[in-house]
């Protein structure tokens, strides 16, 4: 009798393991484990690949969030999305792409300031978005849609610390962090004006994202997918700032260009971006379609007279000499 009670309770008790073994999600873990995996290979061939390998996914992820904002917003939301949905993603991912761009424009740069420069802007991105990211979990709706999906909050709470400490490790351990006497130029004017307006720009967007959304689209309500959007951008609008406040230190004309010729990049598609979403969906307010396109166009004339293209042609056949040697060399 004894024996058989003990052949029941391990049959009980492997029932049980075998149950909670089956609600462990272990897709998610392999996921999140590769993501883990691939941020420490990156890691190990040292700064400045980290640099370039991190600006390239940031590129070509920037490319996909402009061209397809619908399908990226599907694999991270539960719920239907709007017109703003779309609008917001495809703010990012130019913003995305544009500071990938910088490291490209960098390649063949000399200067330690610049590289500097491009670990503080990502350290800043990979901090605040995580920040970003853990407020969206913490506090965002559990039930009402559109929201968030946990699986997607959960892989970027993985990912971004991972990040943030190895961007953080290469910056404060950079012995050199450059930099040099500004001399008195028109350029640096410029470059001053931009950095005040992005810096403001992202302040604004990262701390008041609805009263933003609200004053400019024309969607009734707010949520918690405009939020997270609108922060991001903000996020993504300070770490430029901080690239262009930095690039008056820069010792060459031609990476000070670079960054006005990033800046005239992303002005351009976002001043696209939003003529089309007035004229074809009718997302934003006919007076704040004009005053956005307006003080684009203001910021775009701005980087069109700061910047020397000329310098910026001769950097970019440099850099171009530099791609067709470029390997990646194993530790």
């Amino acid at each position: 009798m004894d024996s058989e009670q003990k052949i029941e309770a391990d049959d009980s008790a492997q029932g049980v393991v075998f149950s909670v073994l089956q609600s462990i999600p272990f897709v998610e873990y392999w996921q999140h484990a590769a993501s883990v995996l691939i941020i420490v290979l990156m890691s190990v061939w040292g700064r400045s690949r980290f640099v370039q390998i991190t600006s390239f996914w940031m590129t070509v992820k920037g490319i996909f969030l402009l061209l397809f904002p619908g399908t990226v917003l599907d694999t991270m939301t539960v719920g239907k999305v709007d017109a703003i949905h779309l609008e917001l993603m495809r703010g990012f991912g130019i913003l995305l792409l544009v500071l990938g761009l910088y490291s490209i424009f960098f390649l063949s740069s000399p200067d330690s300031t610049v590289e500097m420069t491009l670990l503080l802007a990502h350290t800043v991105v990979y901090g605040l978005q995580g920040l970003n990211v853990l407020n969206a979990y913490m506090y965002g709706p559990k039930k009402k849609t559109p929201r968030l999906s946990d699986w997607g909050l959960e892989s970027a709470m993985t990912g971004l610390p991972i990040l943030s400490l190895i961007s953080l490790y290469y910056l404060l351990s950079k012995p050199d962090w450059g930099g040099y006497a500004e001399l008195p130029s028109q350029r640096n004017l410029h470059l001053r004006i931009s950095f005040l307006f992005l810096f403001l720009l992202g302040v604004v967007h990262f701390a008041f994202p609805a009263a933003v959304i609200k004053s400019v689209s024309t969607t009734k309500s707010v949520d918690a997918v405009h939020a997270y959007l609108a922060r991001s951008i903000g996020m993504l609008q300070i770490s430029h700032s901080l690239v262009v406040a930095r690039s008056t230190n820069f010792l060459r004309e031609g990476d000070k260009s670079s960054v006005f010729v990033g800046q005239i990049v992303g002005l351009v598609l976002a001043m696209s971006s939003v003529l089309c979403s007035y004229v074809m969906v009718a997302a934003y307010h006919s007076v704040s379609s004009l005053v956005m396109v307006g003080f684009m166009g203001l910021l775009l004339t701005n980087c069109l007279y700061g910047a020397d293209f000329q310098a910026f042609c001769k950097q970019c056949q440099i850099d171009l000499n530099s791609l067709k040697s470029f390997k990646l060399k194993l530790p």
